[in-house]
C-alpha cells in the first residue's frame, strides 16, 4: 500500500454544505490498483457519530482522512465491491497509525451500516462520483 500525494481539502463554507472538497489529486496504490481522486470530489470524512468523537476521534482526523476519503469515493462510485472497499478502509487505517482496536471498531461499523448508504445511490450520483475517480489496474 502506498499513498501518493497529500490530502488537501477546502473547508466547507458556512451554511448547509458540510462536506470538504478535494483540491489536490491524491492516489492510493492498493491490491494491484492505483486509485486516484481528482479535485472537486466532496467528503464528510469518517462517518463517526458525534457522541463517540471523544473515544474514537474527529471525522476529519489526520489518522482517518485518507482511509475515509478513498472509502467514500469507492462507496459513492460503486467502482469496487463493498467487501473490497471495507477491507481497504481497514488496511489504510492501520497504515495511517490507527490502533487495531479502533480500526476494528471502525471497519466493523462500515460493514454493518454501510449498506444503508450504498442503497441510497442513484445512477446520477454514481456517475458523478466516477467523474472524480480514476482506477488503473497495475497487474
Amino acid at each position: 500500500m502506498k499513498v501518493i500525494g497529500d490530502v488537501v481539502l477546502k473547508t466547507p463554507s458556512l451554511g448547509k454544505e458540510k462536506k470538504w472538497e478535494v483540491v489536490q489529486e491524491i492516489s492510493l496504490i492498493y491490491s494491484g490498483y492505483k486509485l486516484t481522486i481528482h479535485p472537486g470530489y466532496k467528503t464528510d470524512g469518517a462517518s463517526i457519530p458525534r457522541i463517540v468523537w471523544d473515544s474514537i476521534g474527529h471525522p476529519m482526523s489526520t489518522h482517518f482522512i485518507t482511509a475515509a476519503l478513498f472509502h467514500d469515493i469507492l462507496y459513492d462510485s460503486e467502482a469496487m465491491p463493498r467487501e473490497w472497499t471495507d477491507e481497504m478502509f481497514g488496511r489504510v487505517l492501520l497504515e495511517s497509525g490507527v490502533g487495531k482496536v479502533r480500526e476494528w471498531l471502525m471497519e466493523i461499523s462500515v460493514k454493518m451500516f454501510g449498506g444503508c448508504t450504498w442503497k441510497k445511490h442513484t445512477p446520477a450520483s454514481i456517475e458523478k462520483a466516477n467523474s472524480y475517480l480514476s482506477i488503473n489496474n497495475l497487474l
